[in-house]
């Protein structure tokens, strides 16, 4: 029976030791998951850091352009605004002259009457003349 106590022992013994062996084998792989998840996860961040350094210097180069851009437009503004006063006062000669224009025509005589004054005038000319 001691053999039999022995050989159980030895048995127990032999699994424990098989267990602890692929226990240490998991832990193993685990620990080198672990740490290519880690490596992995540092490799994400300085990508994304990289990724992010270049957006803000996107994003600084566009405000800067937008900026520029606004202050054309401002100037662009400012001449239109300046075109347009010309043009307010364009439109005030042009009104103007329009009512000349209708005054002349309203006033304007006919070819018969221009030289019924014309033989006028002349006669009152030779009138002074003697």
């Amino acid at each position: 029976m001691k053999k039999e106590k022995i050989t159980k022992k030895s048995e127990e013994m032999g699994k424990r030791d098989q267990y602890t062996i692929v226990l240490e084998g998991v832990r193993s792989d685990i620990k080198g998951i672990a740490e290519g998840v880690m490596m992995a996860n540092e490799k994400m961040d300085r990508g994304f850091k990289e990724i992010n350094e270049k957006f803000d210097s996107h994003i600084k180069e566009n405000q800067e352009s937008f900026g520029l851009i606004n202050k054309k437009f401002e100037l662009v503004d400012k001449r239109f605004e300046s075109v347009d006063k010309k043009f307010d006062k364009v439109n005030e000669n042009l009104q103007l002259m329009r009512t000349e224009i209708s005054l002349i025509r309203h006033n304007q005589i006919t070819r018969d009457e221009f030289k019924f004054l014309e033989d006028r005038v002349f006669n009152i000319e030779k009138k002074l003349a003697k």
